[in-house]
Formats: C-alpha cells, sequence, structure tokens
C-alpha cells in the first residue's frame, strides 16, 4: 500500500512516504473487510456459544481459551486499523495491536500445551498429578 520513513528527519516515524491509500468501494479494501467482519462474526458466536453452555464440563474445560478468543478478535479488528489513513494514533495502534494479538493467541496455545503435557508425563509416570488446577497450569 505505500512505504514509511523510519528515520527520524524532523518528522514522525510515521510519515507517508509515497502512499497511495486504496478507495473505500475498491476491492483491495473491501474483501479484506468481508472476511474480517466474517471472523469477527463467527468469533462472537463461538464466544456466545460459550456463554450459553457456561455450566457444563466440556465448556469447563476450555477455560483457557477465552484469550484465544480475545486474541483472534483483535487481529481480526487490526485489519480495520491497517486499513485506516496513516496518523499518529493510527501509527501507533499498527505497531502495537497486531503483536498485542499474536501475544495473547500464542501465549494461549503455549500455556494450554505446555500444562497438557506436564500433567500427561505425570500420568505416564504413574504418580499423583496435582497440576491439574487451572491455577497451577497457569503459574
Amino acid at each position: 500500500v505505500g512505504e514509511y520513513t523510519t528515520k527520524n528527519n524532523g518528522s514522525s516515524p510515521c510519515t507517508p512516504r509515497h502512499l497511495v491509500h486504496p478507495e473505500i468501494d475498491s476491492q483491495y479494501v473491501l474483501i479484506p473487510w468481508c472476511l474480517a467482519v466474517l471472523g469477527l462474526v463467527m468469533t462472537f458466536v463461538i464466544g456466545a456459544i460459550f456463554l450459553a453452555y457456561w455450566n457444563t464440563p466440556l465448556v469447563r474445560s476450555f477455560n483457557g481459551k477465552r484469550p484465544l478468543l480475545l486474541g483472534i478478535t483483535i487481529m481480526f479488528v487490526d485489519t480495520f486499523i491497517e486499513m485506516e489513513t496513516p496518523s499518529t494514533g493510527i501509527c501507533v495502534l499498527r505497531r502495537f495491536v497486531f503483536g498485542f494479538g499474536l501475544t495473547l493467541t500464542f501465549g494461549a496455545l503455549l500455556v494450554r500445551t505446555l500444562s497438557r503435557h506436564k500433567i500427561e508425563k505425570a500420568l505416564r509416570d504413574g504418580r499423583n498429578s496435582n497440576l491439574s488446577g487451572v491455577r497451577k497450569q497457569r503459574i
């Protein structure tokens, strides 16, 4: 879409240089927006299902999925931020939002994977596992 200067020569680091911003009715804007809206709707439907069946054992077993859903939602919202006309506030959001969404998503997946590995290892060794509590897994 455009290049940005990275040197601080009296202007902000996000000052556009040769920026070609697509029009709102362009396919380069509408296709990502439609996909992001579809992703947001699907994420909210999954969140609504989790809330509707909150007290069931299956949903309670997916306790660590809330940060995962939040991270995915933030990454879908980042699509709209990336298509905005550059300004200082938009530049700050561009640098922060996508990384924050990825951190939440991969952090939730990593914590879940490591905790399951520890529990399965303890079960294989025949020890009584005290790592099954949610708080202990996250610590």
